[in-house]
């Protein structure tokens, strides 16, 4: 990117700005709060690359996470902090602290077992940008410290019911697909 590339991303990361945060910080707290989808395509990655069919079970749990962040937006409709630069759609919950949180909860809940140093990587990864992600929501003035509470509880809960829980009791014809400890069991009928 040449320099007139770096002169507009300055100029919008300036109007955009919060007027009391630093720019230095405002900068490093966005670059941390824009990767999200990043980081969800790649636990998605990660996962669809252990074998096993758990990424599909993740796709569907994260579709059903996002509906239910989006239809609580528009239940609760709390107007946010700080809007400058459009972001006018409903603040609570945080979109981001949920799928974040909803993204590392499932991940350590899949790798939990695994002792070695790259399972251990791999989750540590995970739980400390879901914490980062939550903390740069509040300091940027996104969301209030109860809006990404209420984010991170459902991002958790939907988290640990989709692998307790699954879709088989909802969507019977999917049961062949309930996995238990890392294997894929048609026996597993609920």
């Amino acid at each position: 990117m040449g320099s007139a590339g770096a002169i507009a991303i300055q100029s919008i990361i300036s109007v955009c700005a919060h007027p009391d945060i630093p720019l230095w910080a405002f900068t490093f707290w966005s670059c941390i709060t824009i990767t999200v989808e990043i980081f969800v395509f790649s636990a998605f990655i990660f996962i669809a690359l252990s074998g096993n069919k758990e990424a599909l079970r993740f796709g569907l749990s994260m579709i059903f996470n996002l509906s239910v962040c989006f239809v609580l937006k528009y239940l609760f409709h709390w107007d946010r902090i700080y809007i400058e630069c459009g972001g006018t759609d409903p603040s609570m919950p945080s979109g981001h602290a949920q799928v974040t949180v909803f993204t590392a909860t499932y991940l350590f809940i899949l790798w939990r077992s695994d002792n070695s140093y790259l399972g251990r990587a791999r989750v540590g990864v995970a739980c400390s940008w879901s914490v980062l992600v939550c903390i740069s929501r509040i300091y940027l003035g996104y969301h209030r410290v109860a809006e990404v509470s209420l984010g991170t509880l459902l991002g958790s809960i939907i988290a640990i019911a989709s692998h307790k829980f699954w879709v088989s009791p909802f969507i019977p014809h999917l049961h062949f697909l309930r996995v238990r400890r890392g294997t894929i069991s048609g026996d597993d009928l609920v």
